[in-house]
């Protein structure tokens, strides 16, 4: 059987409209939900233990890139951890938000893209599907 190596890039989407007043910007919530890890690594683009990879992408998205899995338990582990990751950024950013009057932080997952490497004729050769 060919071996294969498989890997997750989930990009998430904010929206915060405090109770009784405007919109919060999108880059305004990116800079509230990614303050823990601005403050522990210094950076909006970090790799992390596990392997995986944490940013703000072009127009302040969040995403969550998992990291190569040779198989679909150790992919499911990751896509995880990284649902767990936001969820406790999404957790810290509305204690911050309402410690200052505003109401709560939501991200929601927008799209997946998907990136399976195989061997072929050449051996830098791979397929992309979003």
């Amino acid at each position: 059987m060919e071996h294969r190596i498989f890997g997750i890039e989930s990009e998430f989407g904010l929206s915060y409209v405090p109770h009784g007043l405007g919109r919060l910007s999108i880059e305004e919530s990116a800079a509230t939900l990614f303050k823990p890890v601005l403050d522990q690594w210094r950076s909006t683009n970090v790799f992390l233990p596990n392997g995986g990879r944490l940013y703000l992408d072009v127009g302040s998205h969040p995403e969550y890139a998992s990291a190569e899995c040779g198989n679909i338990d150790e992919l499911l582990a990751q896509e995880r951890a990284g649902e767990l990751l936001f969820a406790d950024l999404a957790r810290t950013a509305r204690k911050r938000l309402l410690a200052g009057s505003r109401a709560a932080l939501s991200t929601a997952n927008c799209i997946c893209s998907r990136t399976t490497w195989i061997r072929r004729a050449t051996p830098t050769a791979a397929t992309r599907t979003t």
